[in-house]
């Protein structure tokens, strides 16, 4: 049973982080947002579950992590598509 949890917990982060990548590499900025922002109100919310302070820290920590990967995904995917396009940009002044 603990291996079926384990395997769909693995095959559920692989499937979040695809769609990170394929938001993030849309032509608008926003849709590459929307999975950190779920992440950090997920996150936020488990703060008030917590019952002392650092409790609540060590929660709003712990549970912000997925949403520095999605950040971090977010802003490689960015720079990536950037970088090809004015690569793309340079491309066509030079036929010019």
């Amino acid at each position: 049973m603990a291996t079926m949890a384990l395997f769909v917990l693995i095959f559920g982060a692989i499937i979040m982080i695809a769609l990170q990548v394929f938001l993030s590499l849309r032509k608008s900025n926003w849709p590459g947002l929307v999975l950190p922002v779920i992440c950090f109100i997920c996150a936020f919310i488990t703060v008030f579950s917590a019952t002392t302070w650092e409790a609540a820290a060590a929660s709003f920590f712990l549970s912000n992590l997925p949403t520095l990967l999605m950040l971090t995904i977010y802003f490689a995917c960015r720079e990536k598509k950037t970088k090809k396009q004015q690569i793309d940009k340079m491309n066509i002044q030079d036929l010019h």
